[in-house]
């Protein structure tokens, strides 16, 4: 019996070809503005996420930096609780680097997700 799956699922899936509007993403992306830290050749900076996923980030910065380039990102994820605030943090590589209203918008994709991290002390 004939799938009755549209051939656009079919094409994506099993052809592998590209399709107007397809997201070729691994994992789920979610739009968060969070602070991120990075180290990377060119020193340490801070960033602000524009979306985030268990592999990967797209943030901006005032500093440019390379494609190809290795960098350290560290994010706090906030609790309501002060004492149970996340840090998620990962090495990957610069995937992408686009001018964006002055600033830089930068792709990291990381060697492995995000690692799970204690819960940050807090001072509070």
């Amino acid at each position: 019996m004939p799938s009755k799956r549209p051939v656009l699922e079919l094409n994506k899936e099993v052809l592998g070809i590209a399709v107007p509007g397809y997201d070729r993403r691994r994992s789920r992306r979610f739009s968060l503005k969070l602070v991120a830290h990075l180290i990377c050749d060119t020193g340490e900076m801070v960033a602000v996420t524009e979306n985030i996923s268990s592999d990967g980030v797209f943030l901006t910065t005032n500093s440019y930096i390379r494609e190809d380039a290795e960098v350290h990102v560290s994010v706090i994820l906030e609790s309501e609780v002060p004492t149970k605030h996340i840090r998620l943090s990962g090495t990957g590589r610069v995937l992408r680097v686009e001018p964006k209203n002055g600033r830089f918008g930068i792709a990291i994709g990381l060697d492995h997700h995000f690692a799970d991290q204690k819960p940050v002390k807090t001072l509070t």
